[in-house]
């Protein structure tokens, strides 16, 4: 491993670090979720990022973004629905999904557009999972000239932050509980 390599090392381990701390002092939902996800775009250096938290309707609702509004999720109307379409698969796959650019499923129904992704970005996507049930999700836009290795490692990478993140998320619902 070279210099540049270590230090790249070094400073995930302690955003790594930060995350684990801000998890443990259970802050409020909205705090906490903002210093998330600075720590994992300034660890990945995506494009942007967001949170996205279930509400007790079962609808998914933006909790935090940074820069979402440079990917281009609000050029059309269809690809914003095509996109919230997404969310839900998502939720409903309860497992990490790596989506390439302009893509879409082919399940689109005669009023509901297709899930898909509407950007020039590769999407990451990673539950939050409480009690095997998906609380969120945190999703990042990608280069879309990453190669898939290091998609597939900074996939890995969200998958245990967001294991710290779930543990909040339970404590924090726990401490809310009557």
């Amino acid at each position: 491993m070279n210099e540049e390599q270590e230090g790249q090392a070094r400073q995930i381990k302690r955003l790594v670090e930060e995350i684990i701390g801000l998890s443990e002092q259970c802050p409020p939902p909205e705090d906490y979720y903002r210093e998330f996800l600075k720590r994992v775009l300034l660890a990945l250096e995506p494009a942007a990022g967001a949170v996205w938290i279930r509400n007790p309707q079962g609808n998914f609702l933006l909790q935090y973004q940074m820069n979402i509004q440079q990917v281009g999720l609000d050029a059309s109307e269809e690809g914003q629905r095509s996109h919230d379409e997404l969310i839900r698969a998502a939720a409903s796959k309860a497992e990490r999904m790596i989506v390439p650019p302009h893509s879409n499923s082919a399940e689109a129904g005669d009023d509901a557009p297709a899930s898909g992704n509407p950007t020039d970005y590769v999407i990451l996507i990673v539950p939050i999972l409480v009690d095997e049930q998906v609380a969120g999700l945190i999703e990042v836009w990608q280069d879309p000239h990453l190669n898939q290795n290091a998609l597939r490692n900074q996939a890995q990478f969200m998958i245990q932050v967001n294991a710290l993140a779930s543990v909040y998320t339970r404590n924090y619902r726990l401490r809310q509980s009557p």
